[in-house]
């Protein structure tokens, strides 16, 4: 701020006014410095929160994946199982079952 000296003279009054200036420049440039890399960090720390969290769900969803498979695989064995133990009830129920799909699917 300039001062109201009435000592001082009119180019001293405009030299301390231009260091002021000058330092007031500085000041903007330091903070625009500053909020750029402020900015530049939270966008660093935004995409590696995303890559973490991306992370985690593709690893979820391949437990579950995995999840399932395995309980396939066990409806599998077990309908193969029953299969092998029961052959003439297993040939009934699949024939019951595509006679019904038949009826369902037909165009009448």
């Amino acid at each position: 701020m300039a001062r109201a000296n009435s000592t001082e003279s009119p180019q001293s009054e405009l030299d301390d006014l231009s260091a002021q200036i000058a330092t007031l420049k500085q000041d903007v440039s330091n903070l625009t410095k500053s909020l750029g890399e402020l900015g530049t960090a939270s966008k660093e720390a935004a995409k590696n929160g995303a890559r973490r969290k991306a992370g985690e769900f593709r690893d979820a969803g391949e437990a579950q994946f995995n999840a399932a498979r395995d309980q396939a695989e066990q409806y599998g064995q077990y309908a193969a199982d029953t299969v092998r133990q029961q052959p003439a009830a297993s040939m009934a129920v699949a024939v019951g079952v595509g006679f019904v799909l038949g009826m369902l699917t037909s165009r009448r």
